[in-house]
């Protein structure tokens, strides 16, 4: 980081530097400040001014966007078995392999992982890829002996009794479309959308995933600044910092708005979706507003100044006053770089000299 130091008001000596007679422009957060001149080669300047340091340093270029904190896109759960609600999981259950979705006439609706939802009974004799389905699910929570291949065989049957057995289910040896549903992976209980005393075949809960990650809105015209992979800064509520990765970039959509505006009056979006690198820097947050860091440039081992330090020269192109020990300052021409972070990448013009560590003027 540079230092800065104020310096009194009063008299400094300003040395030009092989420039001429030249009009400077002091230079500010926009780079135009009303100008000054100097007739002579030595002059008095009343106004305070401070020193800050040249820096070398990585100079990195960001953006900012609002973001999310949250458990990622919802989806909806639904039962296709007849019968009533009588029980369903609390807002923040994680639902793995084999736990209970809700149950119905008291009887529970489990989940099984994999991408194929269960369409038609399946018992001893039939064969296709849902079997093989329902056998890995068997082989993963424990229920061994399923046998080989893609067929329902007498193997697979005794596995489903024990495990009705473990459920409390009659045991067939048969499973029906309602006794299960099918998920990608675990998930974690949103919402419950049933009420206890809801018809079973019908919508149970939304639900998300289990990771929690940071979800923004980009226009899709600038689509381009980011790419999965990528790595965000993320600034969480009370301004703690960490870092992210993209891991999900949407098909164009339209935004979430108000109920009152028209859908067709909102530009479509991307929605971003970011992984947290460190789930332990949340704090046990599980919500709130993120402002989320996009890095569109990085300037690596350079020197750099305050922008307040350059001076705009009236034939074109900056410089900076270096200080010297005794106060006097030299005229450094200097060409400029990329500019972030209220700072800006300096490299001294030919024939001129500016090192890490000089001191250079800045307004007070």
């Amino acid at each position: 980081m540079a230092r800065e130091q104020a310096r009194p008001r009063g008299r400094r000596t300003l040395v030009w530097s092989g420039l001429g007679v030249v009009t400077v422009l002091a230079v500010g957060a926009a780079l135009a400040l009303p100008s000054w001149s100097a007739p002579q080669a030595e002059h008095t300047e009343q106004a305070a001014t401070a020193t800050a340091a040249v820096a070398r340093e990585t100079l990195v270029e960001r953006s900012t966007e609002k973001g999310a904190l949250g458990f990622g896109a919802t989806r909806t759960i639904t039962g296709t078995t007849d019968g009533t609600v009588t029980w369903l999981p609390e807002p923040g259950t994680v639902l793995d392999r084999g736990a209970a979705v809700a149950r119905v006439d008291d009887r529970p609706v489990v989940a099984l992982h994999g991408a194929m939802p269960l369409y038609r009974a399946l018992e001893q004799g039939v064969r296709g890829a849902d079997v093989r389905q329902l056998k890995d699910n068997l082989e993963a929570m424990g229920y061994g002996g399923t046998g080989a291949g893609d067929r329902f065989t007498a193997g697979t049957a005794k596995a489903v009794r024990a495990w009705q057995k473990d459920l409390g289910r009659e045991r067939t040896g048969r499973v029906a479309p309602g006794d299960v549903v099918v998920l990608p992976g675990a998930v974690r209980v949103a919402t419950q959308v049933a009420a206890l005393g809801d018809p079973g075949a019908g919508e149970l809960l939304s639900v998300t995933g289990t990771e929690q990650v940071v979800t923004f809105d980009l226009p899709v015209a600038d689509r381009a600044r980011v790419a999965e992979g990528d790595q965000v800064a993320l600034t969480l509520p009370g301004g703690a910092a960490t870092t992210g990765t993209v891991t999900g970039i949407s098909a164009p959509q339209v935004p979430d708005g108000d109920d009152e505006q028209d859908a067709a009056d909102r530009d479509p979006v991307v929605r971003v979706t970011v992984r947290v690198d460190d789930p332990d820097a949340l704090g046990g947050l599980d919500a709130g507003p993120v402002d989320v860091g996009i890095t569109s440039g990085e300037r690596a081992d350079v020197l750099t100044v305050p922008v307040t330090a350059l001076l705009a020269l009236a034939e074109g192109g900056y410089a900076v006053e270096r200080v010297a020990g005794d106060g006097s300052t030299t005229l450094v021409p200097v060409t400029t770089g990329m500019f972030a972070g209220g700072r800006v990448e300096v490299a001294a013009g030919e024939g001129a000299d500016l090192a890490e560590g000089d001191d250079v003027v800045v307004p007070a």
